[in-house]
């Protein structure tokens, strides 16, 4: 595995900051990257997994940046998108990645 970076350090004080989670780079695994493009501007994201047996109700969330946190089980994030619900960002060419979770051994 790479050196973690810039880019994990910036997830981690987010996951500190808006959800009050402190976790380590090493608590931190790589999912995907891509690149994409939003009114004619280029962007690049990150997704990475954390192993989590936290309940939403145990985050305090940083209520100018989040309203609130959800957690799915992954069958049913599938589902959300597959059914095209508002309630989740993915579309469904990500559904690759939940499977790919669902389906490792770590």
């Amino acid at each position: 595995m790479k050196e973690k970076g810039p880019i994990e350090e910036g997830t981690l004080r987010e996951l500190q900051e808006e959800i009050s989670l402190n976790i380590s780079k090493d608590q931190l695994y790589p999912l995907a990257n891509g690149n994409f493009t939003i009114k004619r501007e280029n962007h690049h994201n990150n997704h990475y997994f954390y192993i989590i047996n936290n309940k939403s109700s145990d985050f305090i969330t940083q209520k100018e940046k989040l309203s609130d946190v959800k957690w799915y089980d992954i069958d049913e994030v599938i589902r959300l998108i597959e059914n095209k619900s508002e309630e989740i960002v993915y579309k469904e060419d990500k559904i690759y990645l939940f499977d790919y979770l669902k389906n490792m051994q770590i």
